[in-house]
């Protein structure tokens, strides 16, 4: 990933989770647009990562909100990591939990 940053200076993380490839592309020197659909993933980026060079979106990335300020923002990287969220499955009050215990699993 470091090398595929290389010479970004504007890069997109979508989703921004819990900020790690965010902190990434800022420690090699990139601007961010950190994107996500969950706006307590975008609140816990923002509490790691503050607001210097980064800056939060929250929503499905194909929307037109979203697309939008991906437009205006005019990168060149975008990430698009589209994996599972742990905080997400752990939690049964968001509907997905898969621990015994939870909703899907009594």
């Amino acid at each position: 990933m470091r090398d595929w940053t290389t010479g970004g200076r504007r890069v997109v993380d979508a989703t921004v989770g819990g900020g790690g490839h965010a902190a990434v592309f800022r420690e090699l020197g990139a601007d961010v647009l950190a994107v996500d659909r969950d706006p307590e993933a975008v609140a816990a980026a923002r509490a790691r990562l503050g607001d210097t060079g980064i800056r939060y979106s929250t929503g499905a990335f194909g929307s037109a909100k979203v697309l939008g300020t991906i437009e205006t923002f005019r990168p060149d990287r975008i990430l698009l990591d589209l994996g599972l969220s742990s905080h997400q499955l752990d939690s049964d009050v968001r509907g997905s939990a898969t621990c015994r215990g939870s909703s899907l699993f009594p």
